[in-house]
């Protein structure tokens, strides 16, 4: 909960929620982060992959990827479908209070499943792993490890640019050309330099795969940390000095829906939004020249 409180400073979090499904039974959810109009959907699991996975035996892989995120992935479903069913969705916390949603106001939820323990290409593939049959369902979750969380939580600037990561992410879930990376923080990497958009790729390929070289600024961000030096810089994406101003007073004014205005302004090229920065601009000059 504390990644997503450093992301989030304005949210509603709770954690170890308890509802009771249509037919009576008690189930549970780890976390909810309720933030403009989206609602985060968080299933943890402790457990690790086992060495006979690791090492690629098929029934040890299935049942462990069945266990961490296969699990978790039903338990987020099953929570999301409930908040949907309900005129008026309610959860318990811990200490008996009553968490009540107002779902009208919840445009998109994300299903998250977080493991404490790195699940390898796993995670990253989930698309991959939901070929075997193993998901029941075909929206699929945002599996990560707690350790990628953290450096992401910690990478992004603003909470709108999170949520527009995760938006870019998942649409690689359904796209037609499979983009496959080793490690979650590939994906991180190429959304930062290139926005994880791939309309370059030549047509006839059905597979890209991300290289290790987009997290080289991670790399040397941490390395520059760990040696204490003054060099630390964040790696940030390209975004023009007024248009981040905008977005800087989206964000200290958090109107309701204002992450789908930031998200929309952040979806333009490079080339987009310099023109977009120019008109910004433009027209604020133009207000300047007739206040006088």
């Amino acid at each position: 909960l504390t990644r997503f409180a450093a992301v989030f400073p304005k949210a509603e979090i709770y954690g170890n929620l308890k509802y009771t499904t249509a037919d009576g039974k008690d189930a549970e959810l780890d976390a909810l982060v309720l933030f403009d109009n989206i609602a985060f959907l968080v299933e943890c699991k402790a457990g690790a992959m086992t060495l006979a996975a690791r090492r690629g035996d098929p029934l040890s892989m299935e049942r462990d990827l069945k266990k961490l995120l296969v699990a978790s992935h039903d338990q987020a479903l099953r929570a999301r479908e409930y908040i949907r069913a309900q005129t008026a969705p309610t959860f318990r916390t811990k200490d008996g209070k009553l968490v009540s949603l107002d779902k009208t106001k919840i445009h998109q939820s994300f299903l998250v499943s977080v493991t404490l323990d790195s699940l390898d290409v796993f995670s990253p593939s989930i698309r991959d792993v939901a070929s075997l049959g193993l998901f029941h369902d075909g929206d699929l979750p945002w599996a990560v490890d707690s350790r990628n969380l953290r450096v992401i939580a910690e990478i992004v600037e603003f909470p709108a640019e999170f949520v527009h990561y995760l938006r870019r992410r998942l649409a690689l879930n359904t796209a037609g050309l499979r983009v496959h990376s080793e490690d979650e923080l590939d994906f991180l990497g190429h959304y930062l330099k290139d926005g994880l958009y791939f309309d370059e790729v030549a047509p006839s390929l059905s597979i890209y795969v991300i290289d290790g070289s987009f997290t080289d600024s991670i790399d040397s961000y941490y390395q520059a940390i760990v040696t204490g030096g003054s060099s630390a810089i964040r790696p940030t994406q390209p975004i023009p000095a007024v248009l981040r101003q905008v977005i800087d007073e989206l964000e200290a004014e958090a109107a309701y829906g204002y992450v789908d205005v930031i998200c929309t302004l952040l979806d333009g090229s490079d080339v987009t939004r310099k023109k977009i920065d120019k008109y910004i601009t433009r027209v604020r000059n133009m207000s300047v020249r007739d206040a006088e």
